[in-house]
């Protein structure tokens, strides 16, 4: 009795022990497990949430798993858990866009646990979030790491895109279609497939590839994608085929997306799409209708501000109604005031409201103010509103109508300069060159002329850089420069300038203030 008795002292004293042994092996395990479970219910409700925004449910659960981690760390710094603790707070600070506290996380991982199993996962969350960052060189040196380590690895895949994608990202698109095959050839079942088929026929469309850019988007088509994916796909085709010029493929393309379940932004942006064709088509009234109904029907977005400045273009440069072209630019700031194109078509607007005036004044104005008005004119045309040939005919008057005028050697000067910069003209721009110290001896323009023929690439002996129009040191006067160019002391010569060199050529412009910006010359 009593050996039996003692024998079961002994079996519950040994199990007591036992026990004792194993509940710290039990407690670090059962709290890392939690922290897994809730870095994955955490990552649940982000991809549930709209375009994967971090919710405060999400948010939740990745603290709670940063919190268990931390704690088998601290407590448990000898277990066989303790790097995967760290890689995963790491990708718990990443989910909540904490990218430097993720970063020293990954970081923490490749430095102190090098010879453990989770190194590559580490490197390659680094890369991804050095991509978040935007620092991509070191993106890519980490996604190497990771390929180097485990070349067929859990995240070979998602590496190889994701250094495809970093050039991508750069506008390295050469590099970026390069790695995009490779990896389309490799991994034909990854989940970055599609994403990266549609990148790779970006990629070619930017190169201007455009026919492989279509087989390209056509096959991501005939995946069938999600819609994130194929609205896009399907918009590029057409965009491809209207940057060729065939306009006809590319107008039968955007109509049929129309009526699709399209969402609102998908058909303001086809409308704009279907607008381009019929302008380039020549059918105005088309583009119009076209663009007015993404106006009507889409009022205060991005697409009805463009559109409404598209219409303005059409009104202002194919149908020449200034006045109507104004009223489409004003209302683009309606729609989207904050927006790049709002503050484009305010000043197209204001260029319009002074050509109306130029042009009142030239019919009605003082003889003595005519030639400053006509240069004016030149200037808005080139420098408002960007219509180079108009403005050559404008300055060409200026020279024609004008002659004996202290502004016909800026004229002259202008056309040639932009003969030769605007025009890529090199002959002509000699001849007016030429043409221009012939007729207007003695002015600073005839010697600027000389030094232009002595010192440029292509007109004289010896090349120098020359500057832009509007840079260039003859440019630093103003229209005060135009209007007062008698007191500057330039005389204008009877000698014959011939049409043939000084037709044709181009402006100088106005500022805000409505003053020119050819310079004022300096006494002779």
């Amino acid at each position: 009795m009593a050996s039996r008795r003692q024998h079961r002292k002994t079996l519950v004293l040994l199990f007591f022990i036992g026990a004792a042994i194993q509940v710290p092996g039990c407690a670090y395990y059962n709290t890392f497990y939690n922290a897994k479970a809730s870095y994955t219910q955490g990552m649940r409700l982000k991809e549930q949430s709209p375009e994967g925004k971090l919710s405060p449910g999400a948010k939740n659960h990745f603290d709670k798993a940063i919190e268990k981690c931390a704690k088998v760390i601290e407590l448990y710094p000898g277990s066989r858990w303790v790097d995967e603790a760290v890689l995963l707070m790491g990708k718990c600070f990443f989910e909540e866009e904490e990218y430097l506290k993720a970063l020293r996380k990954f970081e923490e991982v490749t430095i102190y646990y090098s010879g453990g199993k989770w190194l590559d996962d580490a490197y390659y969350m680094m890369g991804r979030t050095y991509v978040a960052l935007e620092d991509y060189p070191r993106a890519t040196a980490a996604f190497d790491h990771s390929l180097s380590i485990a070349p067929e690895g859990e995240w070979a895949d998602d590496a190889t895109y994701w250094k495809a994608a970093a050039d991508f990202a750069t506008e390295g698109f050469s590099a970026a279609a390069s790695q995009y095959r490779a990896f389309l050839q490799l991994y034909p079942r990854s989940e970055y497939y599609d994403q990266a088929l549609f990148e790779l026929a970006e990629s070619l469309h930017r190169l201007g590839q455009f026919e492989e850019a279509i087989s390209r988007f056509s096959e991501l088509v005939d995946r069938r994608p999600g819609k994130k994916l194929a609205f896009p796909a399907s918009l590029r085709i057409g965009e491809a085929c209207l940057a060729m010029g065939t306009v006809e493929r590319a107008l039968t393309t955007f109509k049929a997306l129309q009526g699709s379940g399209l969402e609102p932004g998908e058909e303001a942006k086809l409308g704009l799409r279907v607008g381009d064709c019929h302008r380039s088509l020549g059918d105005y009234n088309a583009a119009l209708s076209a663009l007015d109904a993404v106006v009507q029907g889409h009022p205060r977005t991005e697409e009805a501000a463009e559109a409404s400045y598209r219409m303005g273009l059409i009104y202002e440069e194919d149908l020449s109604d200034l006045e109507e072209a104004r009223k489409a630019y004003e209302q683009v700031r309606r729609h989207a005031p904050a927006l790049e194109v709002a503050f484009d078509a305010a000043e197209r607007s204001t260029s319009i409201a002074k050509l109306t005036e130029y042009r009142e004044n030239l019919a009605t104005g003082e003889e003595a103010d005519l030639a400053a008005t006509q240069f004016q004119l030149a200037e808005l045309y080139y420098f408002g509103l960007g219509d180079v040939d108009q403005a050559m005919l404008e300055y060409g008057k200026v020279l024609a109508d004008y002659p004996e005028s202290e502004l016909a050697p800026k004229a002259a000067f202008a056309l040639a300069w932009i003969l030769e910069h605007e025009k890529g003209d090199e002959e002509g721009a000699r001849a007016a060159y030429e043409e221009l110290t012939v007729r207007f001896p003695g002015t600073t323009y005839a010697a600027r002329a000389e030094a232009e023929l002595r010192d440029t690439p292509g007109l004289g002996e010896e090349g120098k850089d020359v500057l832009p129009l509007e840079d260039a040191p003859i440019l630093e006067g103003g229209a005060a420069s135009a209007e007062n160019a008698a007191s500057n002391g330039d005389r204008a010569d009877s000698a014959g300038m011939s049409s043939a060199s000084l037709n044709g050529v181009v402006p100088v412009a106005d500022d805000s203030s409505g003053t020119s910006r050819v310079a004022e010359e300096e006494s002779p």
